[in-house]
């Protein structure tokens, strides 16, 4: 039979299951605003009964089994892969703007007015091909033209260079990460009962992450958790990181790479193309695919510029006679380098006498056309409307340079719109499902208060009774 033992028994496991409610009540509240945290919920369920005369059972009052973390790996997994969507947008788009600003083709300092200007200025040559102001302004005209197109892809090397020190500064922002999730993985491998807070822990540390790369995360089950690149490279295996580094490649450039993997020649493994994702990925997006893209057109445009010009300009002569002398300095071997090494040839610089305005009479011998003569000024003029190897005239080649560009950019702001609010999205979703709700938690409060206070009530019910059976036996 039970007993009056019994009945403070029940009573206290009630208050019990109470207090522990009102404490994880209290926990979500103090943390309501903490980045990361996942709500926990009082848990609780009936404990076994005892059987009583052969014919029935009693129950034993209520067994906490302790706060539950809440949380959905798929929501979390997600909004993960949408913030590192968000902040590779950010970043990239970021890159590209700063890049815009140095081609600022509607001011005067453009490469399309640039370009006008030498040939407004090789169309006035023509009209007077004798006289030595046109002349001087004719090579000025040259010369900003070559500045202009050298100084901008100067500004696309030095840009390109400049990311490398965010490279530089993300890698080891990453592997402090790395580590940390690495230990923790140690920490938490079989534990008996689930440490919340280290889970926050580590989770906040995927969140950010996934920040600066595109990760995927593998629950192992044992309390662990693997990460992997987007090409399945490991970054994490249990209590095992991977230490990244950076360093310079062939390309002049910082590249990302990775040891003790499956090496090349150099015994690394370049990781650098499988960095999708976060502000990192976006960086190297932005240096490796769209700033390149536009440094190798400008390097197009500046090859097939200058070897057309040069075509015209040796075929003529100058005020002196002397024939087959290039306007430009030819282009290295390749199109490569070609726009930065731009400038007037060393046999022109200087030396108005140089330009070819004259035509050249063809022998044997060929003879210089007369002084007055401009057909050679006349056909470098005409090069304004002339198609280049490229298919287009070349101020037309520019402006679909940097159209393209433009289009870039305009993309890439697009995406960061369109990543925000996928972001924001996926984030009020797992809000609601592991975020705390302070009017529900005060409802929780409640409850439990009144829990606390009839099981309460049962203790000094129970007392009583203990405190009549005593007086009886007196």
């Amino acid at each position: 039979m039970p007993g009056l033992t019994d009945i403070l028994s029940l009573a206290h496991s009630g208050l019990t299951a109470a207090r522990v409610g009102i404490h994880t009540v209290g926990q979500n509240v103090s943390n309501s605003n903490t980045p990361g945290y996942h709500r926990r919920v009082h848990t609780q369920e009936t404990r076994q009964g005892v059987k009583v005369g052969g014919n029935y059972f009693l129950g034993m009052g209520v067994k906490t089994t302790g706060p539950e973390r809440i949380v959905d790996d798929v929501i979390d997994n997600r909004r993960r892969n949408a913030r590192s969507d968000m902040n590779f947008a950010g970043s990239r788009s970021n890159m590209l703007s700063r890049t815009e600003v140095i081609f600022g083709d509607l001011d005067s300092v453009g490469l399309t007015p640039a370009l006008d200007r030498f040939f407004d200025a090789l169309d006035a040559l023509t009209a007077q091909p004798q006289d030595a102001a046109i002349r001087t302004q004719a090579l000025s005209a040259a010369e900003f033209l070559a500045n202009q197109v050298a100084d901008r892809a100067q500004d696309l090397r030095d840009i390109r260079q400049s990311l490398d020190e965010i490279v530089v500064s993300e890698v080891g922002s990453i592997n402090t990460k790395l580590a940390e999730i690495a230990e923790l993985n140690e920490k938490l491998r079989f534990q008996p009962a689930s440490p919340n807070d280290l889970l926050d822990q580590r989770a906040n540390l995927l969140d950010s992450l996934a920040e600066q790369i595109g990760v995927n995360v593998l629950d192992n089950g044992d309390g662990t958790v693997n990460v992997f690149l987007d090409n399945g490279f490991a970054l994490v295996l249990e209590n095992e990181a991977r230490e990244l580094t950076a360093a310079v490649a062939p390309t002049g450039l910082v590249n990302v790479f990775a040891t003790n993997t499956v090496h090349d020649a150099t015994g690394t493994l370049d990781l650098t193309s499988n960095l999708n994702g976060g502000s990192l990925g976006g960086v190297l997006a932005a240096r490796d695919q769209d700033i390149l893209q536009l440094q190798e057109n400008l390097d197009q445009f500046a090859f097939d510029f200058i070897n057309s010009v040069n075509a015209v300009h040796v075929a003529g002569a100058g005020l002196d006679g002397v024939s087959g002398r290039n306007l430009f300095t030819p282009p290295p071997p390749g199109v490569t380098g070609a726009a930065e090494s731009m400038s007037i040839d060393a046999a022109v610089a200087g030396n108005t006498d140089a330009l070819a305005t004259r035509s050249v009479i063809p022998g044997p011998p060929p003879v210089p056309a007369g002084l007055g003569d401009n057909q050679n000024a006349l056909d470098l003029a005409a090069l304004r409307d002339i198609n280049l190897a490229s298919g287009a005239p070349p101020a037309e080649t520019i402006r679909s340079i940097l159209g393209a560009f433009g289009d870039r950019v305009h993309v890439a702001e697009i995406d960061v719109v369109t990543s925000v609010a996928a972001e924001k999205s996926i984030t009020d979703l797992q809000q609601s499902i592991s975020g705390v709700n302070i009017d529900e938690e005060m409802l929780n409060m409640l409850k439990f208060r009144e829990a606390f206070s009839a099981a309460a009530k049962m203790v000094r019910t129970a007392d009583e009774m203990i405190q009549e059976v005593i007086a009886l036996k007196r």
